[in-house]
């Protein structure tokens, strides 16, 4: 029988060595309830990111019941749903999340699988949980990359959960609305392609352009926020114009911004734990604008017409 390593002995690691087999199916005050795409088993998550339980449906459900009675409750009834990317993990997010706790907020990050479906089956899965939703009376979204374009496929969806909430803001960093330039790239190439699905999985095709622009319009308003360099080029330089190493400037814009800010300097992922973004995610979902100079989006008017 394998001994626990030492360090895994004197230090209890957070669950996350399971999360790319685990989807969300329950949020509640920090605590979640996940299934395994695999198994079709079911746990509980507290606040802290440990597993607490494993079981079947109806245990975790006890579980939390019984966690509920002993006086667990939202810290407010404002929720902001926070819709990650590709290969996503709680770390990404994490910054945002506490400062929107701090805020006032009910914020927690959607976890999944992101290979496991297309941008369509992951929509209906995160509607799916929203409907499952305790006191909430508002609710709005903080998206990085590709969680911008579930977050369109999802909200144009027939949801049950339409008029039980009331709808707040929309923030959607880097959103690769006219797909990613680095996947029109790699998907092109015979000979990486397989490599890309392999990454990439079921999402792959939906963040070119091509399939990004096969997704529905969103036809709500937005704000948007992007990194990228601020000159004519940007970090990677297989893009002739600016962008963030994986999407130019101007495909994250959509027909509905109503706010648009680049934060020069910074690239795709680091973006997220930017003080500045960190900041005007939560003026924007307290305001509706951003408390800066916006970026001229209308110097990008080809993009921003309806598809």
């Amino acid at each position: 029988m394998n001994k626990p390593s030492l360090f895994r002995t004197m230090v209890k690691m957070p669950t996350h060595l399971g999360w790319r087999h685990w989807y969300d199916w329950h949020h509640f005050a920090g605590w979640r309830i996940q299934k395994n795409v695999l198994t079709g088993s079911y746990r509980v998550m507290n606040a802290k990111g440990r597993k607490v339980l494993e079981g079947t449906q109806e245990e975790c459900n006890a579980r939390l019941d019984s966690e509920k009675k002993r006086g667990l409750a939202p810290s407010g009834s404002h929720h902001v749903l926070l819709i990650p990317g590709l290969n996503n993990h709680p770390f990404f997010f994490a910054a945002i999340e506490q400062a929107l706790r701090n805020a006032g907020y009910e914020s927690m990050m959607v976890d999944y699988p992101s290979g496991h479906l297309d941008v369509n089956g992951h929509a209906e899965r995160i509607a799916a949980l929203i409907d499952r939703l305790e006191g909430v009376e508002t609710l709005s979204f903080v998206t990085h990359s590709m969680g911008g374009l579930i977050t369109r496929a999802m909200l144009d969806m027939d949801n049950n959960w339409f008029g039980r909430f009331s709808l707040g803001r929309i923030v959607m960093v880097a959103p690769p609305h006219k797909g990613s330039f680095f996947a029109d790239l790699v998907y092109a190439r015979p000979e990486l392609r397989p490599l890309y699905e392999w990454v990439c999985g079921g999402v792959g095709y939906d963040l070119t352009s091509a399939g990004a622009n096969a997704l529905p319009d969103l036809r709500l308003p937005v704000g948007i926020i992007v990194g990228g360099s601020g000159r004519k080029y940007g970090f990677n330089p297989l893009a002739i114009e600016d962008n963030d190493g994986v999407v130019s400037v101007k495909s994250s814009l959509i027909s509905t911004v109503t706010g648009f800010l680049q934060i020069k300097n910074w690239s795709h992922t680091l973006i997220l734990w930017n003080s500045e973004t960190i900041r005007q995610v939560t003026h924007y979902l307290e305001t509706g604008r951003f408390d800066a100079p916006e970026s001229p989006a209308s110097a990008f008017e080809d993009r921003l017409q309806p598809r």
